[in-house]
Parts: structure tokens; sequence; C-alpha cells
């Protein structure tokens, strides 16, 4: 069983030892929000996940802390993908953020939360009495339910939620959002007596929550039941279908986040399976705007102007499937990527800029992600996905700013401050050089036009950009 990591409470200028927070009692209001640690487990590629919820003190208060100096993750953050919202209570494994192979054991994340004038901190690190298996249960070798957003839509198991991976809605204000899912699952059961109850539980429950988000959010059932499509008795595959809506308070960004149980219940009893999780960015519009019927807007590609178009063509844009262009676009940026990550592996025995350090674990961490991400868009598309060193061959040449062997020879002979001036400088052109492959993209016929490409590919748009200012700067205090 998995507790929260000590940490420490400051309020008022007095010290709370770690030792007494498990046991501080709840209260109505104005107690503290702690950050809690459930493990980390390894990934195929040799990454690793730390999963990470939070226990709310306040048994009737619900909290809303932006990022920022009072909700922040650092080194690398503030913004690593935690939540803003806080409902009351313990929530497990709400959220899993990625460090790369090399993050090693003296390596730390802390994440930090002010919560009505009380400040905890928990630290994320890889030791070794932390190592968790979500994904299988070890006694009857239960597994953490499926589930989907469509019938036949892409699988998602086990807590994984990250913001990276979260689908895309759009709503207004004056119309509620319809929210379905499907789930399957083995229905083991696993106790500490192992005795099957008399009258068992549903095989799988959910809570859908928010997540992030400038108003209130007021679902139909937070707690919709499921529908059983197949099974319903312990030991009988099951599967079923939930159906909920959300209503929004005002427009704006917002996460939706679900979290799917089976009969290990919340937290999986303490043994850290079996829960799903995932989460949904919903983009709402104002409902008296929508209500006068404005005209509809297409977004453009980065750097293009909208344009209007008419509702049949809306109707037709809902259609929009993935083209061939797309599947090569992904295969090209994992390879692109991955080149990115064999740049700031040279860092530890190169440079002891404290500056670049983040700055590159900042790079590793978003550009580890982004590969998941394309890997698991080609995997559910049924496309080839590529081994992410296949940039060594002779395409790599033809990708905009990738590094030649001469480029990549130099950058590895080079040390200390020169090294730091001669990463900007590459990985600028790096950067710089995937903007041009989302431009490609854009510029060609029907390419970039399905709703998750079309997302991906401007939020590389953001990233890069922001990164190649961030790196301008840094590049600019190096050259005086």
């Amino acid at each position: 069983m998995r507790l929260l990591l000590p940490v420490a409470i400051v309020a008022t200028g007095v010290f709370v030892a770690a030792q007494q927070l498990p046991s501080e009692p709840p209260r109505g209001f104005g107690a503290s929000v702690t950050g809690a640690y459930e493990g980390w487990y390894d990934n195929p590629d040799g990454s690793h996940n730390f999963l990470v919820g939070y226990l709310n003190r306040n048994r009737a208060q619900e909290l809303d802390i932006p990022i920022g100096p009072d909700n922040r993750i650092e080194p690398g953050g503030p913004d690593l993908g935690q939540p803003t919202h806080f409902l009351p209570g313990r929530r497990h494994g709400m959220f899993t953020i990625t460090v790369p192979k090399e993050f090693a054991a003296d390596q730390r994340l802390t994440w930090t939360i002010v919560a009505n004038g009380q400040m905890t901190a928990i630290p994320l690190r890889l030791n070794p009495d932390y190592v968790v298996s979500p994904f299988a249960d070890v006694a009857v070798k239960n597994t953490p339910p499926v589930l989907r957003f469509e019938q036949s839509g892409p699988r998602i198991q086990g807590p994984i939620a990250m913001l990276s991976k979260a689908v895309t809605r759009t709503a207004s204000t004056s119309t509620p959002l319809a929210l379905n899912i499907f789930a399957d699952d083995d229905a083991k059961y696993a106790s500490g007596t192992m005795a099957v109850p008399v009258k068992a539980p549903p095989p799988v429950t959910l809570l859908w929550s928010k997540y992030r988000g400038p108003g209130t959010i007021t679902f139909d059932k937070a707690e919709p039941p499921l529908e059983t499509i197949a099974g319903g008795a312990v030991g009988v595959p099951y599967s079923g279908k939930a159906t909920t809506t959300a209503k929004f308070s005002e427009p704006g960004d917002y996460v939706l986040h679900v979290t799917v149980m089976d009969y290990s219940g919340e937290g999986g009893g303490g043994e850290v399976c079996c829960w799903t999780t995932a989460m949904v960015k919903v983009s709402v519009a104002g409902g008296a705007a929508a209500q006068q019927r404005p005209p509809i807007v297409q977004p453009g590609a980065p750097g293009e102007a909208p344009k209007i178009i008419t509702a049949d063509k809306a109707t037709d844009l809902s259609k929009v499937r993935h083209t061939d262009a797309d599947v090569k676009f992904m295969q090209g940026m994992i390879g692109h990527h991955a080149q990115a990550l064999e740049m700031t592996a040279l860092r530890p025995a190169r440079s002891t800029s404290e500056q670049m350090r983040l700055l590159m674990l900042r790079i590793e961490l978003s550009q580890a992600d982004e590969i998941k991400l394309m890997e698991s868009w080609l995997e559910a598309r049924g496309a080839d996905v590529p081994d992410p060193h296949a940039h060594h061959g002779d395409h790599a040449a033809l990708m905009p700013g990738m590094l030649t062997p001469e480029e990549m020879d130099r950058l590895r002979a080079a040390k200390g401050i020169e090294f730091d001036r001669l990463f900007l400088e590459l990985m600028i052109k790096h950067h710089e050089g995937a903007l041009v492959m989302v431009e490609q993209l854009f510029a060609t016929p029907g390419a970039g036009q399905e709703s998750d490409m079309f997302a991906f590919a401007s939020d590389v748009v953001d990233d890069q950009r922001a990164e190649i200012e961030r790196m301008a700067v840094l590049l600019k205090e190096l050259q005086k």
C-alpha cells in the first residue's frame, strides 16, 4: 500500500514536522492540499512515468489554484500537466509525468501547492521502494478497465492520463456537452480474503470531474451508472456504456478528467492497480454568440488567416479523415524529435550550466511525450510506427532542420560554454526545421485537417516557437 510521501507545510511562519501530515485531521474549509506520489514505473522505451494524485483535506471546499507560484512543478515547469482544480478528499493517480531514461536516482521533481495560505511540497524521485505495477495485479492478474470515447475508438488502459494525450471536443455555454464512455473489463475480483461477496459491486464504475478551466462545470451525473452490454458477474468479461452531460458556466478552455475503476475500487484498494484515467480538452464558446448563429470560422493553419465557411461545409469537415501526408508527417516528426533527444543526452558530460540543464529537461519532457502521442496516433490508424532511430538513414537529410553527422560530431566534441553556444545554435535550427515541416504539411491539399492532427501540428508550432525564443535569449547572453 502506498502512502503520501513526507512533505513540509509552512503556514504563518511555523514549520510542521512531515511525520504529522498523514494524520492531520480534515476540516470543512481552510486546510491544505498535498500532492500524493503513488509511485513510478518504466516505459518500453526506457523512460519512466511518475504517477501522481493529491489529498485535499477540505471536506467541503473545492479549490482552483492556477499554474504559477502557488501550483508549480519544478524543474522543467511550472506546468507539467498537474490539475488546477482540486476536489475534496484523496484522489489517486490523476496524472502522469514522463521523465527520460537518463533521469538519475538522485534527481527529483518537486510539486509545490499553496492552498489557504499553507504550502506543501512533495518530491518525485525514482526511489526503488516506490516502483508500482499499475497495469496488472499480482494476485489474480487483474488488469485495468479499457475505455473508449467512441465504440470503435482508440483503447485507453491504465492510469496514463496526461494533457498531451487528451482528446478534444467543442461546446457552448448554451448547450450541455454529451459525454459517452464505453468500458470493457476482465471482471476479476481480488480482496484480502479473496472471498467474493454475496452482493458484488458493479464490475465498472467511473467518476467525471473538472481538472482545469475558468468556470464551473456541472455534470448531469458525475458518476453515471453503466448500461451493461455483456457480462455483469464476477469473472465474466464485462462491457458497458455510460452517458452523461457537462454544462459550462462560462466560455474558455477546459479539461475534464475521468477515472474508470473495476472491482478493486478507488486507488486499487491500496495496491496501485487497477484503474484507468483519461482527459478531455473542451473549447467552450459563449452561449449568446452560439444562439445568434454567427458565421462559422474554420481555423487557418499556423500563420494563416481563418476562413468563413457555410454550415454545409462545416458538416463536411466533421467527416474529414487523415491523409497519407498526415501519416508521413507523423512518421518523420518522430525521427525529428528523436534527434533532439540525442542532442540533449550529450549535456551531462559537457555542460555545467543550470540554465542549460533546465532548458534541456524541458525539451526532453515535451519531445518524449510528443513521440508517444505520435506513436499512438499512428497505431490507432493502422499505420507503421517507425523506429525513432530511423532518422539516421538517408531520408533524414531531407527533413528540414535535421543535423548532419558532421554537426553532431562537432556538438559531441564541444565542452563548457562552447557546447552551450553550439547546442543553442543547432537546436534553434532544429526547431525552425520542425516549423517548416508543419508549413509543408498545411500546404499539402487535404492534409492537416483531421481534428487530432490539426491540434497536434498547431501545438508543435506554439511549443517550438516558445522554445526558440527562450534559446535565443540564452544565446544572446552567451555572446556578450
